[in-house]
């Protein structure tokens, strides 16, 4: 959520049990991110190790999907499950996308 809106992140997890305001209020004050009004900015050195480390997590087993690439994939094949949660990707990022039928039914808690 680099360079995001504090309030849109805070409505992706509106649904969830999360402290969303209290998380991020935690996140400023362990220096892991910053605020610039209601713009989220994270170091580009912690967004890097951020993604390797979910980079190891097969993309269907992650909470949300942010790689175009990885999300065609998910959708064409209904490779999704209850863990995810949400799906943001810039769709100018991808040619063509097939979904499958099943795709979203295999994600019920996608918001």
């Amino acid at each position: 959520f680099n360079y995001k809106d504090g309030d849109l992140v805070k409505t992706m997890f509106a649904d969830s049990d999360l402290d969303i305001k209290h998380g991020l209020k935690i996140l400023v004050n362990r220096s892991l991110i910053e605020k610039y009004g209601e713009t989220i900015v994270m170091h580009k050195l912690l967004q890097i190790l951020g993604k390797k480390a979910i980079d190891k997590q097969e993309p269907w087993k992650r909470r949300i999907l942010i790689d175009a690439q990885e999300i065609c994939e998910v959708l064409e094949h209904a490779k999704g499950t209850r863990v995810v949660s949400g799906i943001s990707f810039d769709i100018s990022a991808i040619d063509e996308l097939s979904i499958s039928q099943k795709a979203f039914k295999r994600m019920p808690n996608l918001r």
